[in-house]
């Protein structure tokens, strides 16, 4: 398979660099977040270093246990800057310079980490939730304002940090950084204004027959435990059929995630049409769009958690037809943005991209948290989408330069990798 991976100068080959792991984890990570663990095989990281596969091995015992050390090498350094830190304006600038150095590394521990067996997803869960304490302890000292539980404002931090690792918007460091410090600061300060109104649940889907029965079940079961350890034979058992009667309805089980995502699609452009119902001002439409979007996640979980993991998974045209249809909707969040609170394009796109994450992480991000409080979900996605512009430092119609990855899991500008056979 020809991944492209944008690694340079690997070293040439039969040289032994002294830091000859260092490098594999890293491509590996760098290839398993562009293209997703299940696209990449051994030889794909080999080719990427120059080296057989078979060197791979007296690093690495195999590919899970690369997509370990890639996970972990990405969250240490996050955990070191949340256990040293002994303010916490300096623990969040640390931990926007961390996730800017180390900006890949998100896609792994939100995304990808699912595909690793229990005990080695465990290890990643446990990191999290230390991370997640250790920045809540934080804010707590701070005794930050009421209304929000310092781990819920904790988490949010989190999924911000994570977000820049799902587009590749081009910014300065610095001022990624700044962006990144500054949007978890106003997280840290954010309070509940008033109660809401109560957020509208979308109606849960009414399908019936037994092609609806099976994508249900499909859907329940990619969620729970991704679509690469879903069968043919355990979605037909979970519809009460026998597997050979599953090819009555579905082509394949790609076909499945396919008709999956076409259901998401319009479900998604369905909250963003009903947000501007009666043409009301920017702001309000974002207040729209937010309760639009935790209702969606409300209603249909299992369908938003395969929408953000599983894309990659699709066939070429529905991972490409995904990607436009998620760079519609942004585009459409962000014009909001834009006229509302003076944001650049290419900053708006940005609030628009870590809301997104921000709200599934305090919804459906495993480790699961509790049963969220809506309001503090719409407050906190609310901060990062309506902040005052003026620190990106980007142009008031700034352009993004270079690849771009988001929740479709295909690049701007470059062609998804050939699809496998189910």
């Amino acid at each position: 398979m020809d991944l492209e991976v944008g690694v340079s100068d690997p070293p040439p080959r039969g040289t032994r660099p002294r830091d000859r792991k260092a490098m594999i984890v890293r491509t590996a990570g760098r290839l398993f977040g562009l293209h997703g663990y299940s696209a990449v095989a051994m030889r794909d990281i080999a080719e990427a270093l120059n080296v057989r596969a078979s060197a791979l091995y007296r690093h690495v015992p195999g590919k899970a246990a690369l997509l370990l050390a890639a996970t972990r090498a990405g969250l240490d350094p996050l955990l070191d800057s949340a256990r040293s830190a002994t303010a916490l304006d300096s623990l969040l600038g640390e931990l926007a310079a961390v996730a800017v150095r180390e900006r890949n590394s998100g896609l792994l521990w939100v995304r990808e980490y699912r595909h690793l067996d229990a005990p080695k997803r465990l290890i990643v869960e446990n990191s999290i939730a230390e991370l997640i304490d250790l920045i809540a302890a934080a804010i707590a000292r701070e005794s930050a304002p009421s209304g929000i539980e310092p781990h819920s404002r904790a988490r949010a931090i989190v999924m911000l940090l994570a977000s820049i690792s799902f587009h590749y918007f081009e910014l300065p460091d610095d001022r990624m950084e700044v962006f990144v410090r500054d949007s978890a600061r106003r997280i840290v300060d954010a309070s509940v204004r008033g109660t809401r109104p109560p957020v509208v649940e979308v109606a849960p889907h009414d399908h019936a027959g037994r092609r609806a029965e099976l994508l249900t079940r499909a859907v329940e079961l990619f969620a729970d435990r991704g679509y690469a350890e879903v069968s043919v034979e355990q979605i037909a058992g979970a519809a009460g059929i026998v597997a050979s009667s599953f090819y009555n309805h579905f082509a394949s089980k790609r076909d499945v995630l396919g008709a999956a995502f076409a259901e998401g699609e319009v479900l998604l452009r369905a909250e963003v049409d009903r947000a501007v119902i009666g043409e009301p001002d920017d702001v309000t439409t974002l207040d729209r769009l937010l309760d639009g979007y935790i209702g969606l996640l409300l209603a249909r979980p299992d369908l938003i958690t395969i929408v953000v993991n599983d894309a990659f998974e699709l066939d070429q045209s529905d991972r490409l037809n995904a990607s436009r249809i998620h760079d519609e909707l942004v585009d459409r969040w962000s014009r909001y943005i834009e006229t509302a609170t003076g944001s650049s394009a290419v900053e708006a796109r940005i609030r628009s991209d870590a809301a997104f994450l921000l709200v599934y992480g305090l919804m459906l991000w495993p480790p699961r948290p509790s049963a969220p409080d809506v309001d503090v979900v719409h407050t906190l996605a609310s901060t990062v989408l309506r902040a005052d512009n003026g620190n990106t430092g980007t142009s008031g119609d700034g352009v993004a330069h270079g690849d771009r990855v988001n929740f479709s899991g295909t690049l701007r500008g470059r062609p998804a990798p050939p699809s496998r056979n189910d």
